[in-house]
């Protein structure tokens, strides 16, 4: 049985103080700035809405001003704290199903999240993943009472400064859901995420060379049997 009547929101986290490529989620890729790739393609998964997740520091203004701009709504939280920011925008919008997304995977999958979603509108589910995707391309999500619970046991510093990691390393107190996809375990190692600037040149290249508008390129237009 799936429960329809819950509420879904796509949490995109964004921030501009990367060490590794300040800036990076409003550097331009293939014509567009990064966050706007992640933008589009998590608009096209049905029945939810996607939520700018960034920081309250005066260095992430710029995101603000951008996702105004762009009628994309947002929320602004803890800058080192980023489980807690996921609960206080989780509990703002009466969240019951959050997808984390992360704003330095432009080709994230529709596809692939709206199988997490599935899964866990079933009621079976804490969270809910996939790992045979491509890096970059894989999904994830989980309940309100999973984030909440985190939120109330995590006390390191690395479970609060990414999410979903309480829930990983305590995977005997949560339900969790592996999701097989089609993708071969060739493709699994491949990089589609960005964290340096070398990797947006790279990834640039590969959209490009699908020849497609590069807002309208999924990834298996990147994937290429030998």
């Amino acid at each position: 049985m799936t429960h329809p009547e819950k509420r879904v929101f796509i949490l995109l986290q964004a921030r501009l103080g990367s060490s590794r490529f300040p800036g990076k989620v409003l550097t331009k890729i293939a014509g567009y700035p990064m966050l706007l790739h992640c933008i589009n393609r998590l608009q096209k998964i049905k029945n939810t809405q996607v939520i700018v997740v960034t920081s309250n520091s005066e260095t992430d203004d710029p995101v603000e001003d951008f996702v105004k701009t762009h009628n994309v709504n947002y929320f602004r939280g803890d800058e080192e704290d980023v489980l807690d920011r996921y609960l206080q925008a989780a509990k703002a919008l009466r969240a019951d199903i959050i997808i984390r997304a992360t704003a330095d995977n432009p080709l994230v999958d529709p596809q692939a999240n709206e199988k997490v979603i599935q899964a866990l509108r079933s009621g079976k589910y804490d969270y809910a993943y996939t790992n045979t995707y491509p890096i970059g391309i894989n999904a994830e999500g989980f309940t309100f009472d999973a984030l909440y619970r985190s939120w109330t046991k995590a006390k390191h510093a690395h479970h609060r400064e990414h999410v979903n990691e309480y829930i990983l390393e305590n995977q005997g107190l949560f339900n969790i859901k592996l999701i097989e996809d089609r993708f071969r375990a060739k493709y699994k190692n491949l990089q589609f995420t960005v964290d340096t600037p070398k990797q947006r040149d790279a990834l640039e290249s590969v959209i490009l060379a699908t020849g497609k508008p590069s807002l309208e390129v999924v990834i298996e237009d990147c994937l290429r049997d030998e």
